[in-house]
């Protein structure tokens, strides 16, 4: 009887001095120093290794770290690579690659064994931008295109060029370093006339809102006015919070019935201010209002006002109103 068991792979781990020498040599003599790339393909042939009867295959992890420690000391500026016909199935010996060869443009690793998308994240953050990946399993084991470059630009988002395509242009940020961002500002006013106009009219509103008497509200829009208010309420709240404001809201997210939104919408300035006392009695904070102009000219304002408020003996909650001002009507 006999049995069949596989065999592991030697361990290379260490190396003597004189095969390291020739290494290394056989490294130097595939770099292009005019055109700064460096050809390793089908390296466990190389012609004059194979000569001094050495054996030296980089899909072994020990093999592949020592050649990028090579690179890494001798010509850490090559921007091209090519690793092809390397029976390449890992790639944690290239771990260290971004580092040892920061100017990295192109790698070329089609015709090897890859098979998992996982084995990239092991050179995850290389800034190369072309990368040739064809004659893989992991390359047709993803039917959809478009599923492959998104996988691969995950791992290398500076990527132009993949297997000799264009790639359509990546939509994001390009850091290079850490940035810091402009300061926040509470307010944006366009200048100290409207923000005098736009503050007092928001004092006066809002004190008569509070009053717990809405109607002297009726001289504050025009005949022409239109509102609608949308509410959202959060997932996990309960009870009726909010109820008298998520009934009436007219989020068209939710609100799907045409007729539902048309009466959602209050016309004119009675109508408006009638939806506006029914509302229950609340007292707002002036302290937390962030006003923005959105828009200006002499015959408009547009403005948003954000802050909190409270029900009167209820705790306080977030709003955001948009107003729309010609004249001095709302």
């Amino acid at each position: 009887m006999v049995k069949a068991v596989p065999s592991r792979a030697p361990n290379f781990s260490k190396l003597d001095d004189a095969t390291l020498d020739l290494v290394r040599q056989a490294v130097k003599r595939r770099h292009n120093a005019a055109q700064q790339t460096l050809d390793l393909s089908d390296f466990s042939h190389d012609p004059e290794l194979t000569a001094q009867h050495v054996f030296f295959p980089l899909n072994r992890y020990a093999m592949l770290s020592n050649v990028v420690d090579i690179v890494r000391k001798t010509f850490p500026e090559v921007i091209a690579v090519d690793l092809s016909k390397n029976r390449l199935h890992a790639l944690e010996g290239l771990s260290s690659l971004r580092k040892a060869a920061p100017a990295l443009k192109g790698l070329n690793l089609s015709n090897n064994e890859i098979r998992g998308m996982s084995e990239f994240d092991k050179v995850r953050g290389l800034a190369i931008q072309e990368l040739l990946l064809a004659g893989n399993p992991v390359s047709s084991s993803i039917k959809d295109h478009s599923t492959l470059v998104s996988e691969i630009r995950k791992r290398f988002p500076k990527l132009i060029k993949l297997d000799g395509h264009e790639l359509p242009a990546p939509i994001g940020f390009d850091l290079e370093t850490p940035s810091t961002l402009p300061k926040t500002k509470a307010s944006f006013f366009v200048n100290d006339d409207v923000k005098k106009m736009v503050l007092q009219f928001l004092e006066e509103y809002f004190m008569v809102y509070d009053s717990g008497d809405r109607q002297a509200l009726l001289n504050a829009y025009h005949d022409s006015a239109i509102f609608s208010m949308s509410a959202v309420q959060r997932r996990d709240a309960r009870g009726p919070f909010m109820s008298e404001y998520t009934s009436r809201s007219r989020n068209i997210s939710f609100v799907r019935d045409l007729d539902r939104r048309v009466k959602l919408l209050k016309r004119g300035r009675v109508s408006v201010v009638s939806e506006l006392t029914e509302l229950p009695k609340t007292q707002h904070d002036p302290a937390s209002f962030y006003v923005d102009i959105t828009h200006y000219s002499p015959q408009l304002l547009n403005f948003t006002v954000t802050g909190v408020f409270k029900e009167v003996g209820k705790n306080f909650t977030f709003f955001c109103q948009i107003g729309l001002a010609d004249g001095v009507y709302v």
